[in-house]
């Protein structure tokens, strides 16, 4: 009779186990399909991985299109300056990153580090 009742409880308790990692499971699942700007926070003191909000009055004031050119080789990217650029993508329509590697395209490279150059969107 005893073991019968320890039997029951330790059932219970692996059921209720298997519940609560299930709902982990499907939360996680949401989670990961967040954007990325969505799902990290800035902790640093200064708040130097953020947008301001000075930044995001003129995002969205913006009434053309902008193109900000990304040059950066395969393999070499920097995850800060890639989630940045990931936020101002996400806060307007009218903001479109491209990542252009300087290996595929050397003129365009060249191009771009010979200022003043205005390049059509």
């Amino acid at each position: 009779m005893k073991n019968r009742n320890a039997f029951r409880g330790g059932s219970y308790a692996l059921a209720i186990s298997a519940v609560v990692l299930a709902i982990l499971v499907v939360v996680n699942i949401f989670a990961s399909a967040l954007p990325p700007a969505a799902t990290r926070y800035d902790i640093s003191a200064a708040k130097l991985y953020s947008i301001t909000s000075n930044t995001k009055v003129v995002v969205n004031a913006l009434d053309q299109d902008v193109t900000i050119y990304w040059v950066v080789q395969s393999g070499e990217e920097n995850q800060v300056i890639e989630n940045l650029l990931s936020k101002y993508d996400s806060l307007s329509d009218h903001i479109t990153v491209v990542k252009k590697n300087p290996d595929v395209y050397p003129a365009f490279a060249i191009a771009i580090g010979n200022p003043p150059l205005l390049l059509p969107s």
